[in-house]
C-alpha cells in the first residue's frame, strides 16, 4: 500500500518468467496501529507518513492493517503471492477474513483517502537499497 516500487518491474519479470512475492502486506509493522519495531529499515519520513495514515484510520475507526491486507489480496492483483507471518492467531484470522470479505463503504472511503493523501507518492524504505536491488536484478536477468 505504501511502497509499490517493484510494480514497475512487472513487465520485465513477466518477460523473464520471474515471480514476485510480497513478503509483508503490513510493511513489517509500518501499516499497523502499533507501528514498526525499532530496527525497521524505513527512514524517518516513511515512518512518519505511515504513522499519520495509521492515526487517521484509527480516528475513523478503521484498522489500517485490514486496508493493507485488502490492498495486497484484492486491490493490487499484479503480485500473485503474499506471505503472512504473525505470532497471533487473532491477527492470522483477521488476515484470512480479508480474503473472504469486501471492504465496507466507509473502509473503501478511508482507503481511497489514505492512498491519495499519504501514499500517492510511493514511500521507498531506502532509495539506495532499492536502486542496488534493481541493479542486481537487472544484471541477473540479462
Amino acid at each position: 500500500m505504501n511502497d509499490t516500487t517493484l510494480l514497475e518491474l512487472m513487465p520485465l519479470l513477466k518477460e523473464k518468467k520471474i515471480g514476485l512475492v510480497n513478503a509483508s502486506a503490513v510493511s513489517m509493522g509500518l501499516l499497523t496501529n502499533r507501528g514498526p519495531p525499532n530496527w525497521h529499515p524505513a527512514g524517518p519520513q516513511a515512518k512518519s507518513i505511515c504513522k499519520k495514515a495509521a492515526e487517521y484510520c484509527d480516528s475513523q475507526g478503521i484498522d489500517i492493517s485490514k486496508l493493507a491486507m485488502h490492498f495486497c489480496f484484492k486491490t493490487n492483483r499484479q503480485i500473485p503471492t503474499t506471505l503472512l507471518g504473525t505470532a497471533s492467531i487473532v491477527n492470522l484470522q483477521k488476515s484470512i477474513d480479508v480474503l473472504h470479505e469486501n471492504l465496507t463503504a466507509k473502509e473503501k472511503k478511508v482507503s481511497a483517502y489514505c492512498m491519495q493523501k499519504f501514499f500517492k507518492k510511493t514511500l521507498s524504505w531506502d532509495k539506495k537499497e532499492v536502486q542496488k536491488y534493481r541493479r542486481k536484478l537487472k544484471a541477473a536477468t540479462q
